[in-house]
């Protein structure tokens, strides 16, 4: 039996797990292996950083001659501004992700390109998510932001907002994609404290991120103070989750158990506890494709520790909870 008299399903199989390099050689053996090994080898073109500037340039040059091959495409890297312009106005995508990251080195594109841009996306093409990079998802009013109730199926926004003084009420204002669901924020600014509007109204999860190097005062002081207290508690009456996180070696994530044991009262810890459980449930099966979560509660002393294994064990628990404490 060769390879030219296997079934699609079980070439899929194999060519999963062969390198670019390989499929690439499959690709140009015959008619019958090109379309299963085109599938494999454009399916994840996720290509960042300046570094790969010669992988992005063959790329695109290589979707020029065959623009048909990006529709095997899930996660796509846009490479440079004219050429994901010619892609989404002619060609229908199915992507999990699209990432514009052309724009962080090259911000002179101005916002009536951006608009006529979103406006020519193809009417059949559906994106799950967009990652950007660059000031032209914050500094430039009505270039991006506003633009993104054009992407169909668009649920995840992922931003690196690349400056630390951007000021969160008003890039969150300018969002409109009404089917929002989940904001991931990078490098964000001390003030975040701040409620969405009613412009992302389907909005379940905020994730912000402070990374290593933050030049002001930290914001993450602020998870102790009565201020972050109430805050959590005006997200839980719009039902919004929210995680905070620390990039160093490697993510941290910092809970508000310590917060609400500090601040809330008895009756009121009853509803924000599982508030909090629900929260980490989201983040990681929902957004983070695990299929069980952990609850981690290590940094609490023993009389609090011990209420919040209390509530713990009253709760529903569709998916096995892992307590981490101390030894």
């Amino acid at each position: 039996m060769t390879l030219t008299t296997l079934p699609y399903l079980v070439l899929d199989d194999i060519f999963q797990r062969l390198s670019k390099q390989s499929l690439l050689a499959l690709s140009s053996t015959c008619q019958y292996l090109h379309l299963p090994a085109n599938k494999c080898l454009y399916n994840d073109l996720e290509i960042v950083g300046w570094a790969n500037g010669e992988r992005k340039k063959l790329l695109e040059v290589s979707l020029d001659i065959n623009p048909a091959n990006v529709q095997f495409a899930r996660v796509y890297t846009a490479t440079s501004f004219d050429g994901v312009k010619r892609l989404l106005s002619k060609t229908p995508l199915r992507l999990k992700k699209l990432i514009i990251e052309f724009e962080k080195w090259d911000g002179k594109i101005s916002a009536t390109a951006w608009r006529e841009l979103f406006s020519s996306i193809h009417p059949d093409t559906w994106i799950h998510a967009v990652k950007g990079f660059g000031t032209a998802f914050w500094a430039k009013p009505g270039a991006v932001l506003s633009q993104l109730y054009h992407v169909s199926g668009l649920v995840h926004l992922d931003l690196d907002l690349d400056r630390e003084k951007v000021q969160l009420k008003h890039l969150l204002g300018q969002i409109n994609c009404p089917q929002l669901k989940h904001i991931n924020l990078r490098n964000v600014a001390v003030n975040w404290h701040v409620v969405p509007d009613s412009n992302l109204q389907n909005l379940r999860s905020m994730r912000f991120d402070f990374n290593s190097r933050q030049r002001y005062e930290n914001p993450l002081d602020k998870i102790m103070q009565r201020s972050t207290y109430e805050y959590i508690k005006v997200l839980m009456a719009k039902g919004i989750f929210l995680q905070i996180t620390k990039w160093r070696h490697h993510d941290c994530v910092f809970s508000f158990f310590r917060t609400v044991h500090q601040f809330a009262t008895e009756t009121e810890l009853q509803s924000i506890i599982p508030w909090i459980v629900d929260g980490e449930r989201y983040f990681q099966t929902n957004i983070g494709g695990q299929l069980g979560y952990c609850i981690d509660i290590r940094d609490l002393p023993p009389t609090h520790r011990n209420i919040t294994f209390q509530y713990l064990q009253n709760l529903p628990q569709p998916f096995v909870i892992n307590v981490a404490c101390p030894v």
